[in-house]
């Protein structure tokens, strides 16, 4: 999986890339798509792709994807 930077902003794999932010391209043939397209280029060996932090949540439970559910029981 090929290390790129990003030239321009752009959407991949549901993120919106910004320019000069490093990725990684799920495959070659998607390297060789956006280096035609210019989209990006190769990163120097040094660079690497870092995984973005992700958000905190503030309710745990939500983000397990659990539906929560309500009491529907009528009140006396």
């Amino acid at each position: 999986m090929p290390d790129m930077i990003a030239l321009k902003a752009f959407r991949y794999r549901g993120k919106l890339l910004q320019p000069d932010e490093p990725f990684e391209a799920l495959t070659s043939g998607h390297a060789r798509v956006h280096r035609a397209l210019g989209n990006a280029h190769d990163a120097p060996a040094k660079a690497k792709a870092k995984p973005r932090a992700a958000k905190p949540q503030d309710d745990p439970s939500a983000a397990s994807g659990e539906y929560l559910r309500r009491d529907m029981r009528a009140e006396d």
